[in-house]
């Protein structure tokens, strides 16, 4: 069960805490009990255990995992923030250490027993308090040589064998990636991964424990927007998070991925630099919105990207691949795009959105002419482009003529017919 505190949480403090604990008897104690009645459960078996010590309470606790080398696949108790590990290991190995038979008198050919560690639990006590504390020094000393250096491979290990941190052991980011993009906020809702943890509610509300980390889910908010490392879908409900936790003007974050989007945009679009992205912009809609705020945040979407295509219409692209449908179809409506064709289908598709705004370039937005297309697929462009009299741009005739002239590109016949059979084509402008 998670400790519901209301106190703000800080590792480095509350481990500097434990180090002074563990210098007494206060976590060595309660330790000792737990391990011998533990130790009474699975004699003869092979088990990996682990201290745990609230850091909230104070209290002690012990898990451990039969026949197994690791410790348990989930955080202790299923609470990822109070539980910080104070030693483990493989009961095998710790029951044959010399040391130990040594301090409990014992013979090193004879196995320890439950016996043994109740007639000596005082000597027991004083073993297990040094190796608390050697672990606890070392936890310390490794956590804030990983802070200085970022190199945080000592607690990946310990993730790896089930001995698991608080989740905010490390930096936001980590923590992004070790737990939060693994709960219901951060995951994308048509994934089959289930959450490992709810921390909102159905109206975004930050759940208590998780409220504890309010300003760390704040600033992760941005962070994301500021590194590009989320889906429009979580974007979108990031955005009514701030708004419903933190009283943030509705839309902020949305606008700042608009902003991002059409910037990425104008990059695939005029400099051929793909961006992979599957998603659409239009999954910032979500359904955390009512149906007038999803109005809203449509609007607010179609009316950026329209002007920026306002401004830029007349420079080539495949706009019709690149551009999202939706946004494709309402500025063809009443407007030209000068659309790069480089087959038949794509021509008859950017075509029919609308034929009177159809503005054809035969050059790529690097200027370069589609390649290796036999003659016939010439002919069905131009076939196409008589049917649906098509037209072209001043400036495309101008690029044409260059290239015609220049004495270092070579063109085949069919596409040096194609080529003058655009420059005849009426233009825009006339």
């Amino acid at each position: 069960m998670i400790t519901k505190e209301n106190n703000k949480n800080s590792f480095s403090q509350d481990l500097n805490s434990i180090l002074e604990l563990s210098k007494g008897d206060s976590i060595a104690e309660p330790a000792t009990d737990l391990f011998i009645d533990f130790y009474k459960q699975v004699q003869g078996c092979r088990a990996f255990f682990v201290f745990y010590i609230n850091r909230f309470t104070k209290e002690v606790s012990i898990s451990f995992n039969i026949r197994s080398e690791r410790g348990k696949s989930f955080y202790h108790k299923g609470d990822p923030i109070s539980w910080i590990p104070v030693y483990h290991g493989y009961l095998f190995n710790f029951m044959n250490q010399k040391s130990l038979k040594k301090i409990l008198e014992l013979d090193n050919e004879n196995p320890v027993t439950p016996k043994d560690l109740i007639t000596k639990k005082e000597n027991f006590n004083k073993f297990l308090k040094k190796k608390i504390q050697n672990y606890v020094i070392k936890l310390h000393k490794k956590f804030f040589e990983a802070q200085s250096t970022n190199y945080w491979n000592y607690f990946k290990e310990l993730d790896f064998i089930g001995v698991f941190m608080p989740l905010d052991y490390c930096g936001l980011l980590q923590q992004y990636r070790n737990f939060w993009s693994k709960t219901d906020l951060f995951l994308r809702s048509n994934v089959s991964d289930r959450p490992i943890f709810s921390i909102v509610d159905e109206h975004l509300k930050i759940k208590p424990p998780f409220d504890k980390f309010s300003k760390e889910l704040e600033d992760l908010a941005w962070l994301l927007v500021e590194r590009e490392e989320a889906y429009f879908e979580i974007y979108g409900r990031l955005d009514k998070f701030l708004f419903v936790n933190f009283k943030q003007k509705q839309f902020d974050l949305s606008k700042k991925i608009i902003k991002s989007y059409i910037e990425s945009l104008e990059s695939e679009l005029y400099y051929e630099m793909k961006t992979f992205r599957l998603d659409s912009i239009y999954d910032l809609i979500t359904d955390y919105l009512s149906e007038s705020e999803k109005e809203e945040l449509r609007t607010l979407i179609e009316t950026e990207i329209i002007s920026f295509l306002k401004k830029n219409k007349y420079r080539v692209s495949d706009y019709y691949r690149v551009l999202p449908k939706q946004i494709h179809k309402k500025f063809r409506e009443d407007d030209y795009l000068t659309e790069f064709i480089d087959s038949p289908l794509n021509m008859i598709n950017s075509t029919i959105v609308n034929p009177e705004t159809m503005v054809i370039s035969p050059l790529s937005s690097s200027g370069v002419l589609l390649k290796e297309q036999s003659p016939y697929y010439f002919s069905e462009i131009i076939k196409n482009i008589k049917f649906f009299k098509v037209k072209t741009t001043k400036i495309v005739k101008d690029e044409i003529e260059l290239q015609l002239r220049n004495y270092n590109l070579r063109f085949s016949e069919s596409e040096q017919e194609f080529l003058e059979f655009i420059l005849k084509l009426p233009t825009i402008e006339e």
